[in-house]
């Protein structure tokens, strides 16, 4: 808050009147301009702040992708192996297989330090090409999350109803059952090896240097 006192004497005349504005004016001018010149460190401190958080989260992000994505091709060779398995067995076919090894590695990518740039603000204080890299990145990484999350029934399902099961007792409606839960979970894996490839493309141009 800015004060501004009355003179300490009196006003002679037009004169002193118009020189005790002007000392208020050019006091009042720089007040304000260093208030501004605070206020704008601030901003610029929040800004950098915030960049390097949302950098650091991306490029953990992104680490934690490629372990993902790494994972895929022996994920479905997997899956491949267990729907010739069950669909044989629906046949009718007396096929044997060592061991059911399957699941999906989900990734944890985390958006706690964009999100708290969006609620400080500091995404107000940074260009807006910058802004909207990030933007893409984490609207991509939410379709993933998403995927990932609808992909975690069926692989209960197939699992639970397979952990009952051996292959003496699994019988062809059973083997039929497991077969179109594989198949789903198959389309779900598909879905997020895209969609992983997208955000790994989207990580890369919002690290890029500007």
């Amino acid at each position: 808050m800015l004060d501004v006192h009355p003179p300490h004497q009196p006003v002679h005349g037009i004169r002193d009147f118009l020189l005790h504005l002007l000392t208020i004016t050019v006091g009042l001018l720089i007040a304000l301009g260093l208030e501004a010149a605070v206020e704008w460190r601030h901003h610029v401190h929040l800004r950098h702040e915030a960049e390097d958080n949302i950098r650091r989260e991306i490029e953990d992000n992104r680490k934690d992708l490629i372990e993902v994505l790494h994972a895929v091709p022996a994920e479905q060779a997997k899956f491949k192996d267990l729907l010739v398995y069950l669909n044989a067995r629906a046949a009718g076919s007396n096929v044997d297989i060592h061991n059911v090894n399957v699941g999906v590695k989900i990734g944890t990518p985390q958006e706690a330090s964009w999100q708290t740039a969006a609620a400080t603000g500091a995404l107000a204080y940074m260009d807006y090409s910058e802004v909207k890299r990030y933007a893409a990145a984490y609207q991509m990484q939410k379709k993933l999350d998403s995927a990932q999350d609808a992909s975690m029934q069926p692989i209960a399902a197939l699992l639970g109803g397979l952990s009952t099961l051996s292959h003496d007792n699994l019988g062809k409606e059973d083997a039929a059952i497991a077969a179109r839960q594989v198949h789903e979970i198959m389309g779900h894996v598909e879905t997020m090896r895209e969609f992983g490839s997208d955000l790994g493309r989207l990580y890369d141009e919002a690290l890029k240097e500007q």
